[in-house]
This record gives structure tokens, C-alpha cells and sequence, in this order.
């Protein structure tokens, strides 16, 4: 076990030249009085506790253990890989229980609680979680992620504990790739925010991006969390094609998140059709979706406007709104339609979680019409 004392800065020469190896045992952080931050609830006090310590340039490989920061404040991690013992998707997602590279559990004692904590240009990989934490009451943390990579995890990020409490973790500039459960899971808490970050081939096991499992980032509790102008390769592989006599749920890439917006631009053919053909399939278990479009047609005119989606608490009866300005005079631009359609494909949800946006173009000319799109969601 390798202990970090208060004030301590240990730098490396670079990430990946600098290697501490742990087979067995753990990292933890200790006071300046030699008090272990991840000692039980009682032993440490707001003025006895681990602090100011910075790690930086060095790869911390881990086999069984984990970097236990609890108790901690006022710290930060920079450029140093976290890396455990697998090396490939199949490995951990195969796995049912495990151990996170970082971790910290927050007790009753509010003087100690883990606080403003910062990971910059760090790399979480092959282990079973990247992060998580617990508190037993429901008490604020502040977190800075950025410019973080997170690869080859069962999960990313997990939250757990009290209802309210207040996670002001801001997660920026990140980039999540072949997460096979959850790259962000906050079981409890709002405030988080998730912001300009990538997610490629997240939440789907290990299948493609064209076969999702479940949502990439889930809050269970709503409330000011926020995801905004993030980057998802699971709607134009999964749900713009093939979707009739389609039978998958849709699984959203955020799910109870107060607002989202992606900054993907979804592309998508409009054939000539007299009646509504599927174009994209979107989960009711975000209240409201909004699919900003443009639509450029063969005859040469255009379309823009904003399709509003709202669904009930009861999931069912949705309200499309479709507000648009369009060439003048041309026939193609007027006669286009859209439609929502909700389907029920899961029994654990009561009423339909699925919903299907099709669309009408009886003028359209040889060549399809061509629709661009960007979507934006919210609970």
C-alpha cells in the first residue's frame, strides 16, 4: 500500500515512462498527523485530514486494488494513466462485480467530506469502473474532469448515495470510447454537469453502436443535470435506418437529464412516399425532443423548422408540433409531413418507452430529398 501525504507533489517524467506497479494492495492519502483519509467516520476532523496533495506524469497500474481518495480536498490529478487489468472490451464487460481505479466514500463527518478535487488530461482504462463514490449523507462535492480519456471500462463514471445531494461535478472536454455498461451513472444527486465531451461505442455490451443495451449517461434523479453539445455515435448508426418491422427499444443516449443537446448533424434520405414511412426512432422517456431540420430538395428549394415532441408522465399520447419556412410556391417544401407514432417494446415499462417519427413526400423526384438534422432533449 502506498500512502500520499498532505502537501505532497510526486511528478513523474512522463506517463507513460513513469510506472508505479501494484499486484496487490492500494493508494491512499493521509493527513499531515500520518490520519488515513479512508480511516471509519469520527477518526478525522475538518483541520485533520488529507490535503493539497498533486500527482502528476506518471501511470498507476493496478491489479486488485484502487486509488482510495476519501477524506480528500483542495487535490489534483494531471496527466497520470490509471490503468488496472484488462485489455479489451470483452474482458470487462463480462464482468458482474468489481473494483473502481478511483474511489471515495464520504461519512457523517462534514468536515472531512471529499471536496474540489480535479483530474486533468488523466486516462482511465481496463478496469471494472473508473470512478465511484458514496456518501452517506447528502453533502456537496465539487469535482473538475477535463480533457480525460475513459476506455475499455465496464463502467465510467458512478455515482451513489443520498437523494439531493449535491454532485457539482462539471465533466468537460472528455472523451468516453468502448464503455460496455454506463460511461456516466448517478444513482443519486443533481447538479452535474456534462459538457463539449464524445462518447463512441458506449452502453452497448459488446456490440456495435448499430445495437444499444442501455443509455450512456443515466441520472435517477432529476434535477439541474446538465449535457450539453456532446458528441454520440448511437442515433445515426442505431436509429435513422432499417426501422421497419424493427422490434429494439430505443434507449436514449442521456436519459432524466433537465436538457441535452448534441452536436452530431444526423443525415437521413426522404424517398417519394404517400404514406408515413419511419425515419428515426427517439425514447418517450425524455419528455420533450426537439430535431432542429433543414431539408434540401432535388427541385432545388428548402426547408427549415423545429419538430417539438412532447409525451406525458403516462407515456403515451404525443403532441408534434412542427413550426417551418420554406421555398415559396414550390410544392415538394409544402407537401412534406411528419408524424409520431409510440410503440411499447419493454414490459418493464409501464406504457411505450419507444417512439417513431416518420415522415410523407408524395412530390419528391428521382433522387431522394435529403434531411439534415440536430436533436435536443430534456426531462
Amino acid at each position: 500500500e502506498l500512502e500520499l501525504p498532505s502537501y505532497l507533489l510526486i511528478e513523474g517524467e512522463s506517463s507513460e515512462r513513469s510506472v508505479l506497479n501494484f499486484t496487490t494492495g492500494s493508494v491512499v492519502t493521509k493527513s499531515e498527523s500520518g490520519t488515513l483519509g479512508n480511516s471509519v467516520s469520527g477518526s478525522l476532523s475538518s483541520t485533520n485530514r488529507p490535503q493539497n496533495i498533486t500527482v502528476r506524469n506518471l501511470t498507476i497500474n493496478l491489479e486488485t486494488g484502487s486509488v482510495d481518495i476519501s477524506g480528500l480536498k483542495d487535490s489534483t490529478f494531471e496527466r497520470v494513466i490509471f490503468s488496472g487489468p484488462y485489455s479489451s472490451l470483452s474482458a470487462v464487460a463480462a464482468l458482474t462485480t468489481g473494483v473502481p481505479l478511483v474511489k471515495y466514500a464520504n461519512t457523517s463527518t462534514i468536515g472531512t467530506k471529499v471536496d474540489n478535487i480535479s483530474f486533468i488530461d488523466c486516462t482511465f482504462k481496463g478496469a471494472f469502473e473508473a470512478i465511484q463514490f458514496d456518501q452517506t449523507d447528502a453533502f456537496e462535492s465539487n469535482f473538475t474532469i477535463s480533457h480525460t480519456r475513459f476506455e475499455q471500462l465496464k463502467r465510467g463514471i458512478h455515482g451513489v448515495g443520498q437523494d439531493t445531494q449535491k454532485n457539482n461535478w462539471t465533466i468537460s472536454d472528455c472523451y468516453f470510447e468502448e464503455i460496455a455498461h454506463r460511461a456516466i451513472w448517478m444513482e443519486s444527486g443533481v447538479g452535474t454537469k456534462v459538457l463539449n465531451s464524445k462518447f463512441v461505442n458506449c452502453g452497448n455490451d459488446t456490440n456495435l453502436a448499430s445495437n444499444p443495451e442501455v443509455s450512456i449517461i443515466f441520472f435517477e434523479e432529476t434535477g439541474n443535470n446538465i449535457v450539453e453539445e456532446c458528441s454520440f455515435n448511437r442515433h445515426q448508426n442505431a436509429y435513422t435506418s432499417n426501422l421497419i418491422g424493427d422490434t429494439r427499444i430505443a434507449y436514449p443516449e442521456v436519459l432524466n437529464a433537465g436538457s441535452v443537446t448534441i452536436n452530431d448533424q444526423i443525415s437521413s434520405n426522404l424517398y417519394v412516399s404517400s404514406s408515413f414511412t419511419p425515419l428515426a426512432m427517439f425514447s418517450t422517456l425524455n419528455r420533450v425532443t426537439k430535431i432542429n431540420y433543414t431539408v434540401a430538395f432535388t427541385s432545388g428549394s428548402g426547408r427549415s423548422g423545429q419538430i417539438t415532441i412532447t409525451v406525458g408522465n403516462n407515456l403515451m399520447h404525443p403532441v408534434i408540433t412542427d413550426v417551418y419556412s420554406s421555398s415559396a410556391g414550390d410544392a415538394n417544401a409544402e407537401t412534406l409531413e411528419y408524424t409520431v407514432d409510440l410503440v411499447d417494446r419493454s414490459d418493464s415499462t409501464a406504457g411505450s418507452e419507444t417512439m417513431i417519427l416518420s415522415y410523407k413526400n408524395p412530390n419528391a423526384g428521382v433522387s431522394p430529398d435529403k434531411m439534415t438534422y440536430f436533436v435536443s432533449y430534456g426531462v
